[in-house]
């Protein structure tokens, strides 16, 4: 797409596992990372004009960025970030980062380097900083409280430094001389009801061009008869659509306010379960086995997600118990409804401090237990039948099974990018979405241990907190979140003194 506007053309890949990372400095090749889990993969130049991709030596990362001159390209593998010559030779590590890597920035002199740092825990990001030589990394941007600051770029005269925090665009000009070190002090440039992301100052410093977003989510369900998805709510914007065992409830998430409601099946009896936030968020409700309350999870920037439990008639929501330093999330109910299995710390806080992934809180005692050999498992889901618990692998590429019988795991499917495992309602099969080359929701029939393809997605566009989301209805039907919002690139002006 040129910068003076019109319509955008496909550049393309040699697979939709490219991710672009960054274009280099003369604009004749970009760098990407052929990614297919969530872990980080090969690094890849590719051509503008052309040529043959190539591998960048041996390297890999998640996200990278090229130095001003077009000499050096630094990435990140996790939470280690790295530097290594154009070529790919030479890697040396800068830095062990306190959490994820999510993104790059050079200065213009190319003394320095900023980056994105995402703490999976408390669901916030913040801007940090390291010199290029590989000291004295620190946190520049915010230095107390919580955040989402993210994706910073420096104008190309060095001067400011412009980034997205809460769905806003801010700059601030750059500490000089007695003032370097100092706190910096960023300036709002814009607001309203648009989101955006990922600013990037144009060449000649006079623009900043940026990704803006009205989200809006359409709950649908698959109808086999028709080979379509049919709407399941007329107006409201929603995610994390779950059924009660009977279905004659539904509870949603309003998308992307993150307000909690029930309904009936009809969607009569609209009922407000929880109160609007900043920047908080309710998330994945599931129905007590009697459809007399609903456990829901809790996060906000800054905070460990926590837990709840409200009754599906209204009234005040009762936090549940658990270690004060750890995630709680992904609640499941036992069958009898004297259980809730939970997950814990993911992504980079398990890589780096290890713990068993899940656990189980007795809602009479209040006692909590570990689920044996859950260390590298996400996302339980327990089956309606109480036998079993199913979960992700921390790369997402097995889905295991507990047998409380034995205590035992083992992988029922492997070799695939898995993503929100739901039993069907007679525990015969797990449905899942096959995140890859070719996406689709998956049905894996534990009797016979056959994977079974239910609905191809490889033109849906799918919406909601984590861009993703799969439940059924009451006849084992597949429930979406398709993307009906809008997304543009805006240009802003940027006048400065």
């Amino acid at each position: 797409m040129t910068v003076n506007g019109g319509q955008p053309a496909r550049f393309p890949m040699m697979s939709p596992r490219f991710a672009l990372l960054d274009a280099s400095p003369d604009g004749t090749a970009l760098l990407t990372a052929e990614i297919s889990t969530y872990a980080a993969g090969p690094l890849w130049i590719v051509p503008v004009l052309g040529a043959s991709p190539y591998r960048l030596g041996n390297l890999e990362g998640s996200c990278g960025a090229w130095s001003q001159d077009g000499q050096q390209i630094a990435f990140s593998k996790g939470s280690d970030l790295f530097i290594a010559k154009k070529d790919g030779s030479g890697a040396r590590k800068l830095c062990d980062a306190p959490g994820s890597v999510v993104q790059l920035a050079w200065s213009p002199d190319g003394k320095r380097i900023r980056f994105t740092l995402g703490d999976e825990a408390h669901h916030s990001e913040a801007l940090w900083e390291v010199s290029s030589q590989g000291h004295d990394a620190h946190v520049w941007f915010p230095k107390q409280g919580p955040s989402n600051a993210c994706c910073g770029r420096w104008t190309p005269d060095g001067r400011y430094f412009v980034f997205s925090q809460f769905g806003q665009i801010w700059v601030v000009p750059e500490a000089r001389g007695f003032s370097r070190g100092a706190e910096p002090h960023p300036v709002q440039l814009t607001s309203g009801a648009i989101a955006f992301a990922g600013p990037l100052p144009s060449k000649d410093g006079k623009r900043i061009y940026a990704g803006g977003y009205a989200a809006r989510g359409e709950p649908v369900r698959y109808d086999p008869q028709k080979g379509s998805f049919v709407k399941l709510l007329d107006s409201t914007s929603a995610d994390f659509v779950s059924y009660s065992n009977d279905g004659q409830w539904m509870a949603y998430v309003t998308f992307p306010e993150g307000v909690l409601w029930r309904s009936r099946a009809d969607h009569s009896e609209r009922v407000q379960l929880t109160q609007p936030s900043p920047y908080s968020y309710a998330l994945l409700p599931r129905w007590s086995p009697d459809a007399s309350k609903i456990a829901y999870g809790m996060t906000a920037p800054g905070k460990l997600p926590r837990l709840y439990v409200v009754s599906s008639a209204g009234g005040r929501a009762e936090e549940l118990p658990g270690p004060p330093n750890e995630a709680m999330a992904d609640a499941n109910w036992s069958p009898d409804g004297r259980r809730i299995c939970y997950g814990g710390n993911s992504g980079t806080t398990r890589r780096q401090h290890g713990g068993p992934g899940m656990h189980i809180l007795d809602l009479g005692s209040h006692r909590v237990t570990d689920v044996p050999g859950s260390e590298d498992y996400f996302s339980p889901r327990w089956s309606p039948d109480g036998r079993y618990l199913a979960a992700l692998s921390l790369d997402s590429s097995r889905l295991g099974l507990f047998d409380f019988s034995t205590g035992k795991w083992r992988d029922v499917e492997t070799g695939s990018f898995f993503s929100f495992p739901v039993w069907s309602h007679d525990s015969r099969a797990i449905y899942h979405v096959q995140n890859t080359v070719d996406p689709a929701v998956m049905r894996i029939q534990l009797d016979g241990r056959s994977c079974e393809h239910v609905v191809d997605l490889g033109d849906v566009h799918l919406a909601g907190f984590y861009s993703l989301y799969l439940s059924l209805t009451p006849d084992d039907q597949p429930i979406l979140i398709l993307d009906r919002g809008s997304e543009e690139v805006f240009a802003l002006e940027l006048e400065t003194r």
